[in-house]
């Protein structure tokens, strides 16, 4: 028979393992109690309830995205900069808590009242092909923030959305492939001109008017910028010469502007104008292909540690607050 004294401390151990439990489920918010890591590689930060072979394949994945990337445009990263922040969570149900309704994955920005929020990629662990693209996009985003003091919006646009169809295989990389999204006609896109001169209020419309028309005229203007730099990189080889030219003006912090002049005149832009127009009613437009050493990203190197349940608790109201955002 048990005596009351010991029942009394059972019943107290019981409860504050319950209480533990409870605070566990928590500190993640999650459908699973598994401890959350945080893995540090050369270039991400990764913090996941994953398990950790799944989290070391991801990071694998990552770090080979990023290295082709550099490889194949952006050589003149310094390197040095800050990691790109990611959030990989192990069920869709808990992920969708913080991303917009109908999205599969999500950038969130930095808190600008919370010192320790970073930019941060949000994303599932299966990882589908959409989640791929906007994974992509970001990176590339990341990467032109710190190759480039400034550019023009459709430039900007244009090469995120141009590497999101990016695909490694053995000793080449895909890019350019059509982005099947686009589904507008030639004469709804804007001229050349009107591309070039488009402000954030004109390019973002969809975020600023929050009506259909204006979601319609953000995806004219994205795939106009995709056209664009896709006629740029694949085009005739004067206009990818004066292109390269021009994005190395950029990398030496040369103001946009005069770049742009510089590589393509009066005489040039005119003919530019017309052969854009031109593209836009191509049917069918091919990929292209660049070669690439391979490189040994299975031996990608990372600290592991379990994060205590306060950071976990912490990471995700600071998620709850960012997607609180209007």
């Amino acid at each position: 028979m048990m005596r009351p004294w010991r029942t009394a401390l059972w019943l107290l151990v019981t409860i504050a393992l319950a209480c533990s439990a409870s605070q566990s489920r928590l500190a993640g918010g999650g459908q699973n109690d598994a401890a959350w890591r945080e893995f540090r590689s050369p270039h991400f930060v990764l913090r996941t309830d994953t398990n950790r072979e799944e989290a070391r394949e991801s990071l694998v994945d990552f770090e080979t995205t990023y290295e082709t990337l550099r490889a194949i445009l952006f050589a003149g990263d310094p390197g040095g900069a800050s990691p790109v922040h990611v959030v990989l969570f192990a069920h869709g149900a808990d992920l969708r808590r913080f991303i917009p309704p109908g999205t599969i994955a999500a950038f969130v920005p930095a808190l600008q009242d919370d010192p320790e929020s970073e930019p941060t990629m949000l994303l599932e662990t299966s990882f589908s092909d959409e989640a791929r693209r906007i994974f992509l996009h970001e990176i590339t985003h990341a990467f032109i923030g710190r190759t480039f003091s400034h550019i023009p919006l459709w430039l900007n646009e244009g090469l995120a959305k141009y590497f999101e169809t990016m695909r490694i295989e053995p000793g080449r990389v895909v890019v350019g492939n059509p982005i099947q999204e686009f589904d507008i006609a030639a004469n709804q896109m804007p001229s050349l001109s009107a591309l070039l001169d488009a402000d954030a209020a004109k390019f973002y419309a969809g975020r600023v008017e929050h009506s259909v028309e204006g979601l319609y005229q953000q995806s004219s203007y994205y795939a106009a910028a995709w056209y664009l730099v896709h006629m740029l990189l694949h085009g005739k080889a004067e206009y990818r010469g004066r292109f390269h030219d021009f994005l190395d003006a950029l990398k030496r912090r040369e103001p946009a502007a005069r770049a742009w002049a510089r590589a393509f005149d009066e005489a040039m832009l005119q003919r530019l104008a017309m052969d854009y127009l031109e593209y836009l009613r191509t049917d069918s437009l091919d990929a292209g292909f660049v070669t690439v050493d391979a490189r040994d990203t299975e031996k990608t190197t990372a600290m592991e540690r379990v994060m205590p349940a306060d950071e976990v608790r912490r990471l995700w109201d600071r998620l709850r607050r960012t997607a609180a955002r209007p």
